[in-house]
């Protein structure tokens, strides 16, 4: 499902594929401020809290870089549990998200594996969100086995699909910004100078 413009004007938080650049940065601070953004309009609020819905599942990605592991189980619980119509290809990430919550690295290890098989990542790499990823890595896959180890469980699947490499949480020593218009913006505090 993709997001209409209207709608797209009434959510103010992240979406799961827009979380990819962030989260390879390595910049806590950007991650976690875009994590933060929490404000939405009353029919957004009911596709985010609707298991029938897409947006369910991309606010799942929220939860857990917020480390809200209680909700992000129950949500998962209640997803897996719904089993919505069209949306079987997905339950993996709400496994993926009930191992991440409950500390499970095997499980995590496991619904990563399932998200890479062939079958799977045939379906899941082609998406259009991920129109510049989709030949050379398994984008979600990359993204999760990223949040694990972010929350300090170091998932290993033994898959082309996930770049090893990019998976360590390696900042910079410091970030620049070479644009003289992004030098007003102190990016330490995430707020305008």
């Amino acid at each position: 499902m993709y997001i209409r413009e209207k709608e797209a004007n009434e959510l103010s938080y992240t979406r799961e594929q827009d979380y990819f650049e962030l989260l390879m940065s390595d910049y806590a601070p950007l991650v976690d401020f875009y994590a933060s953004l929490r404000s939405f309009s009353e029919r957004a609020w009911k596709s985010i809290n609707n298991p029938r819905d897409h947006l369910f599942r991309h606010y799942q990605m929220t939860l857990a870089l917020s480390g809200e592991w209680e909700l992000l189980a129950r949500r998962a619980q209640e997803q897996l549990a719904e089993q919505p119509k069209g949306m079987a290809r997905f339950m993996v990430d709400q496994r993926f998200y009930l191992a991440l919550a409950r500390g499970d690295k095997a499980g995590m290890e496991a619904a990563l594996a399932e998200l890479t098989s062939p079958k799977m990542a045939k379906v899941r790499n082609n998406q259009m969100e991920f129109g510049f990823t989709h030949f050379f890595i398994g984008t979600h896959a990359t993204m999760y086995a990223k949040i694990a180890w972010r929350a300090g469980y170091e998932v290993e699947v033994d898959t082309p699909y996930i770049p090893r490499e990019w998976l360590p949480m390696k900042p910079l020593e410091k970030y620049e910004d070479p644009y003289p218009f992004m030098q007003a913006y102190d990016t330490d505090h995430l707020s305008a100078k």
